[in-house]
């Protein structure tokens, strides 16, 4: 008696696993795959974000699985990589591409996407990695001269034009010993701009046009920024009368004095 239900009982299984066949084999399973940008170009140190477009074309439910790149595996993450779709139904995968600090390249990108009966598409991407200017310096005002020992004040504004976090490192590429900064060293947030003062002062023994050319660099990004400072000594500066006594008296045969005045 058991053994007759336990053969009626595999008789049923058996029936409802020719039935699921029967039906997933008149049922087709399709689907379509896009990508948002065929291209992503990226900049260094930045998070960029990308989709990937799925919808079940077939007749039956499928469950899918994304297929990550090993070799960008460090770079390239999606939201999932598992999930169902019902028929006309689509979802929105996220890629997220990390782009490393200080790395620039062309990365081609194959992403598979299959489904539990072996339903495969491919779909080829091009990230492109470069490093992206995160920088920006300038003058707010012109002094165009002053005198020796007299300090020439100017006003920088130094900007952090990237999308994250960066440290910048501001000097002079020439007359080192004859400018000074309120900062040096800046930490910026993105977006930021901070005000810096440069002070100039030359010496007694300078004159003319100097050409001061002052540079900032970026910590992450290696980039640079350069503003030029035209400052003119005069030799006005310098100009100096005397003014000696109408008629003076002199002996051949002696030392000889004469009273000048200076006027500047």
């Amino acid at each position: 008696m058991k053994k007759n239900r336990a053969i009626t009982i595999l008789s049923l299984i058996l029936v409802l696993f020719l039935t699921l066949s029967l039906n997933a084999n008149a049922l087709t399973e399709d689907f379509s795959v896009s990508a948002g940008k065929q291209t992503v170009n990226a900049c260094a140190c930045t998070l960029s974000q990308n989709t990937i477009i799925i919808t079940n074309t077939g007749q039956i439910a499928s469950a899918y699985i994304l297929q990550k790149d090993e070799k960008l595996a460090n770079i390239i993450e999606y939201s999932e990589e598992a999930f169902i779709l019902n028929p006309g139904e689509t979802k929105e995968i996220y890629q997220y591409i990390k782009a490393p600090c200080g790395q620039e390249g062309n990365y081609p990108l194959e992403i598979h996407i299959s489904t539990q009966l072996g339903v495969e598409k491919t779909i080829k991407q091009k990230i492109y990695i470069k490093n992206c200017a995160n920088i920006g310096l300038g003058v707010v005002n012109y002094i165009n001269s002053a005198c020796p020992n007299e300090i020439a004040e100017y006003k920088l504004q130094l900007s952090n034009t990237g999308a994250f976090l960066e440290k910048y490192t501001i000097y002079t590429e020439n007359y080192q010993g004859y400018v000074s900064f309120t900062k040096k060293d800046i930490i910026l947030e993105p977006g930021q701009t901070t005000d810096i003062k440069a002070f100039v002062k030359f010496s007694n023994k300078e004159y003319g046009q100097k050409k001061i050319t002052i540079v900032a660099t970026t910590d992450k990004t290696g980039y640079e920024a350069k503003t030029d400072i035209i400052l003119n000594i005069p030799q006005t500066c310098f100009q100096y009368t005397a003014i000696a006594p109408a008629e003076q008296t002199y002996c051949k045969i002696h030392t000889n004095e004469l009273e000048l005045e200076i006027e500047n």
